[in-house]
This record gives C-alpha cells, structure tokens and sequence, in this order.
C-alpha cells in the first residue's frame, strides 16, 4: 500500500490503522532480519579488518632490548604543534606484553628507568644505532 491509496480511500484513517497493523504483524520478523543483516555486515567488516590491517615486516619486529622512538599522538590533533618533534626517545624495550596484534610495550630510559605507562606497538618504530663499520 502506497500514500496514493491512502489519501483517495473513502476512509484514509481505517486505511493508515490497517497499514501500522500489518507493521506491528511483521515486526518480529523485520527485527530478526535487521539483527541478521547487522551481523553479516560485522562479519564483513571484522574480514576487511583483518585483511587490511597494517602488518609490521617480519625484519622489524621489536624485541626484548630493541631501540626505539615512542610517537606523540597528541600532537596529531593539533595544528599550533606543526614543527615540535612527533618521536622522542630512543628508548629500550623493557617488557613486552600481548604479542597479538602489535603488543604493548613497557619501556625504559637509556639509563634504566623504567616508564610507567605500557604503550601500544602502533606508537612505536625501531630505532637502528649506526656506527662507522654500518656506513663503509
């Protein structure tokens, strides 16, 4: 039934009563196909996730003792911090826990002390120490 066939009925109020009947009828079934589709689609989502994801090269993944140089995401909102450094460090990778996904890092001064805050593989990038036998 369409608002055509509303508006020219004899008794439009009998006819939009009759239509929000038939909805309040199917709405089980509406709820049970919305539900199916919103789970498909989490489904597809969670597969192009993790297709698309970004994966560190095998040559590059952080260990214990591994140099490296935490990123700012602070700095990525603002706009008044365009020229301040976004990496600080090097740092050396004390503990490492979760190692799915990217893992989550504990990680500590040159001299020792150890951080607080444990940091997200995402924030970090290995720092490689060169020395004159790297450069000849």
């Amino acid at each position: 039934m369409d608002w055509r066939t509303v508006e020219t009925s004899e008794n439009p109020r009998a006819e939009l009563l009759a239509l929000r009947t038939r909805q309040l009828e199917r709405r089980k079934d509406d709820l049970q196909k919305a539900a199916e589709m919103q789970k498909q689609n989490r489904e597809a989502n969670k597969a192009y996730f993790d297709n698309h994801q970004r994966r560190r090269p095998h040559s590059a993944e952080i260990k214990m003792g591994d140099h490296v140089l935490l990123h700012d995401t602070r700095l990525d909102q603002s706009h008044s911090h365009k020229l301040h450094d976004r990496w600080s460090g090097p740092y050396c990778v004390a503990d490492i826990s979760n190692q799915r996904d990217r893992g989550t890092y504990k990680l500590a001064e040159l001299d020792g002390v150890v951080l607080e805050a444990y940091f997200a593989g995402d924030r970090l990038k290995k720092f490689i120490i060169c020395t004159k036998d790297d450069n000849a």
